[in-house]
């Protein structure tokens, strides 16, 4: 192909960009094609579909604000089309641009908000620990001062009591002697040791006769406790006007409740030896249906026994109804 040919080749319809220019700022490149064309920013960002900001990153090549390198390849593409620029071109050069100041090297926004809300959960996460760290130690604090207090008065109420009378002289009723009577004591050690042997065993008896008497009063007042607790109990079971069911189950069986308004109250499976323990304030009639009658042990209705006589549909299942 001689010179003359290559004079005479018609240029391409799109006008081709010096790599060497673009290679310096694609963004002026595109910034001043823009303005070639008589586009301002805002009509190039409905053009193009997307925000006015994205254009304004493209001319400035600021990448980093941008969601992606696809998203960012796609945007130079349709820009380079609407200001008549080779696409081709356009792409190769994005791929010479810096990696330091491409969207590879930084972060976008969303990595940004997602390591805030990282940081945020890390924060609250240490401040929980720290709130449950001090009210355990505030409770164990509590704990120990509470048991020291306890032995503190027991103590002081071991040293406020009063001291033992001696017992010659609390049950013998004889007064104590005078300190002119000394010397006869001294004189005569060995009848006052018989004495006080005769006097200790008399002392013993009266002791033991006391406690036989006083022991059985503590029964007496437990007893009374006891029949107290079960008044009280049982007028507290009269005074409530919930119903109470029990069910105890002896092999796997499906069970539903339901109140008067027909809205289920419980549904679930029970296992084998599990029990169903439930109250409620439905004052209307209660509904069962079981999955497998046989697998019913026992029903308690307000804590009466419940005979489990029972239609049956189908092969195992039973309904019930109480109330």
């Amino acid at each position: 192909m001689t010179n003359s040919d290559n004079n005479n080749q018609e240029p391409s319809d799109s006008p081709v960009i010096e790599m060497e220019d673009v290679r310096e700022s694609l963004g002026g490149v595109l910034r001043q094609a823009r303005e070639d064309k008589g586009l301002d920013v805002r009509e190039a960002a409905d053009a193009l579909k997307i925000s006015a900001d994205f254009v304004r990153a493209l001319e400035s090549e600021q990448y980093e604000v941008l969601p992606g390198e696809t998203f960012i390849k796609g945007y130079l593409k349709g820009y380079a089309r609407l200001l008549g620029l080779a696409e081709d071109d356009v792409l190769a050069q994005f791929s010479m641009v810096d990696r330091s100041r491409s969207h590879a090297g930084q972060k976008t926004p969303y990595d940004a908000v997602s390591q805030r809300n990282n940081r945020r959960s890390r924060v609250m996460f240490t401040a929980l620990s720290l709130v449950l760290l001090v009210v355990a130690a505030g409770g164990i604090y509590w704990w120990q001062g509470s048991q020291t207090a306890e032995v503190q008065t027991s103590v002081v109420e071991a040293e406020s009591e009063p001291a033992p009378v001696p017992e010659q002289d609390l049950f013998s009723g004889k007064d104590s002697p005078a300190a002119g009577e000394s010397s006869e004591q001294e004189s005569t050690p060995a009848v006052l040791e018989d004495e006080q042997a005769a006097e200790d065993v008399e002392l013993n008896d009266e002791v033991l006769e006391v406690v036989e008497v006083v022991q059985p009063e503590p029964l007496v007042s437990m007893a009374s406790s006891s029949e107290q607790v079960e008044k009280l109990a049982n007028s507290e079971i009269v005074a409530s006007d919930d119903h109470r069911l029990v069910i105890r189950f002896s092999a796997d069986c499906w069970v539903q409740v339901k109140g008067a308004d027909n809205k289920v109250l419980f549904a679930d499976l029970k296992r084998a030896e599990s029990e169903l323990d439930m109250t409620t304030a439905d004052k209307g009639p209660i509904s069962i249906l079981f999955g497998d009658v046989s697998a019913v042990q026992s029903v308690y209705f307000n804590g009466k026994p419940v005979t489990l006589d029972m239609p049956v549909s189908g092969k195992k299942m039973g309904r019930l109804k109480l109330g």
